[in-house]
């Protein structure tokens, strides 16, 4: 109703990641965040597809995070699900140097697993704990996935949590609701 996009709405949680409340101290997800927006990720079939917003945390969590209006098709239809998931299990795929290059620019050194890590956490002291536990969550699916929307359909939240609970799955599914509002002044 307010006549804003979904590129507005994942550029508000890219710059401001924490308004996802991930940090809730059951997962073990604490920042700081690296986020990176629109990255190329190839599948084990050989399709190309580009997840909205992808972060690692200090605390060596691999986050996607697929952004969607309560307009969108893809979120009424419940396709949004099928749509992470597959984000989750080409991640889980990816080798140590293709998640070194997607992460990195073109014009990259070569770098080592660890070095990379270190590289966005600099003020980190454990880096080879949290670069060896980020390698094993990925490559075992232990992903934190997030639908983020500005109004979940209903059904929605229930799906997912069925979907989430599921034994044979090692990812955590997690659906947020950011809900606008406007100032009484008229800003934005």
């Amino acid at each position: 109703k307010l006549g804003k996009s979904e590129a507005f709405l994942e550029e508000l949680i890219f710059e401001n990641f924490d308004l996802l409340g991930l940090e809730n101290g059951q997962n073990g997800v604490r920042g700081p965040y690296c986020c990176w927006r629109q990255l190329t990720l190839h599948t084990p079939e050989g399709r190309t597809i580009y997840p909205d917003i992808v972060a690692i945390s200090a605390s060596g969590h691999l986050i996607i995070v697929e952004v969607k209006l309560s307009t969108n098709d893809e979120l009424r239809s419940r396709k949004v699900l099928s749509q992470i998931v597959d984000y989750a299990s080409s991640f889980s795929a990816a080798s140590r140097n293709d998640l070194i290059q997607m992460f990195s620019s073109n014009d990259v050194a070569e770098v080592t697993w660890e070095e990379f890590v270190g590289g966005l956490f600099p003020e980190s002291t454990q880096i080879q704990q949290v670069a060896s536990l980020l390698e094993q969550r990925i490559h075992d699916g232990e992903l934190n996935l997030v639908i983020a929307c500005d109004q979940s359909p209903l059904g929605t939240r229930e799906l997912l949590r069925g979907v989430a609970v599921q034994s044979a799955l090692g990812f955590q599914l997690d659906l947020v609701e950011i809900t606008p509002c406007v100032n009484a002044d008229g800003d934005e």
